[in-house]
């Protein structure tokens, strides 16, 4: 049976209330990892858990808040930590004991390194890469696998998904955990110069996180959780997260329109993209004309443009009541 050479001891765990292992020898290999926070800064709380009678948590490995390295349940055997068997089955899971609570929910920098060390040895011994396909965040099971719930999981590590995955793979390429030298570049030909490099992480047809792209008509995906009942027009999006593959095979990407609303789309919504036109800008709002002044509102007032009345005349200059009486006031002061 399999286990780490990173961690420095185990955590107990217990079988249910009902008398039952809390999981299953796995059907095949190890394909990713799954991410998760504890949602709490106590070790106690964590190690709790995989053996109290109310619960049937249990994960391959746990992370306590000073970044050691617990070990749970052997890589070969699946775990019950993301209310997925499907999920659970694909990937190797841990629980990371948080530094803070909410709202951010973070992490130590001890173990944010000792995480991305732990997925470089995975990386190595169980022969699968390291990117957003393989390695994942507990909030895209639900999308991915079909199974398990919205959740916000794994909390402060989700925002620094593509941060920890760059550090894995420089710790999976170096000598004894250490990055790797860089190797020179090639100068290209005169005659042949090399191709740009795509922005942001690599992503299919060449494109990835940063880059803009033209979308003619909308796919909606198909969770309500994760669109919030949301339905995007469309337009131009920015691809703010990197992306995975839907059961189907498609690629799910997830984008943020001009307006700041995030959803996820379908890689086959992406006309613009995969045609290789180049993405259009959000145009920019036409400028507001600037507002008359008080002065210019009363001579209008005085020159009968706004008619009679004081609610035609706050109407007719379409002013709020407070400056409204900022105009009565200075066509008193001129009569």
């Amino acid at each position: 049976m399999t286990v780490s050479a990173l961690a420095v001891g185990r955590l107990p765990l217990a079988k249910t209330a009902s008398g039952h292992d809390r999981f299953y020898r796995r059907t095949g290999k190890p394909q990713g990892v799954i991410l998760h926070h504890a949602a709490t800064t106590s070790d106690s709380a964590l190690a709790g858990a995989f053996v109290s009678p109310r619960r049937e948590l249990s994960a391959n490995y746990a992370m306590l808040r000073n970044g050691d390295l617990m070990a749970v349940l052997h890589e070969e055997y699946r775990a019950f930590t993301s209310a997925s068997p499907k999920a659970d089955s694909w990937g190797i899971t841990i629980e990371v004991v948080n530094s803070s609570g909410a709202p951010g929910w973070h992490i130590s920098e001890r173990s944010f390194d000792m995480l991305a060390r732990w997925l470089a040895d995975l990386s190595q011994r169980w022969g699968f890469p390291l990117n957003r396909h393989t390695v994942i965040g507990h909030r895209e099971v639900l999308a991915r696998f079909g199974q398990g719930y919205a959740t916000a999981c794994p909390g402060g590590i989700w925002p620094r998904m593509d941060e920890l995955i760059a550090l894995a793979n420089r710790y999976r390429s170096g000598a004894s955990g250490q990055p790797a030298p860089a190797k020179p570049p090639t100068p290209a030909k005169p005659s042949t110069p090399a191709p740009a490099k795509p922005k942001g992480a690599a992503l299919l047809e060449g494109h990835g996180v940063g880059d803009s792209v033209n979308v003619s008509r909308w796919y909606a995906y198909s969770n309500a959780a994760l669109t919030s009942g949301k339905r995007l027009v469309s337009g131009t999006y920015r691809i703010i997260g990197v992306t995975y593959r839907h059961r189907g095979g498609e690629p799910v990407l997830h984008v943020q329109d001009p307006h700041g609303r995030k959803t996820w789309m379908h890689y086959s919504a992406i006309d613009g993209v995969i045609k290789g036109a180049p993405a259009k800008p959000a145009p920019k709002p036409a400028p507001k004309p600037a507002g008359k002044s008080v002065a210019q509102m009363a001579a209008e007032v005085l020159a009968g443009k706004h008619g009679n009345g004081h609610a035609n005349r706050q109407r007719s200059l379409a002013v709020n009541a407070a400056t409204y009486a900022k105009v009565r006031a200075e066509v008193n002061r001129r009569v």
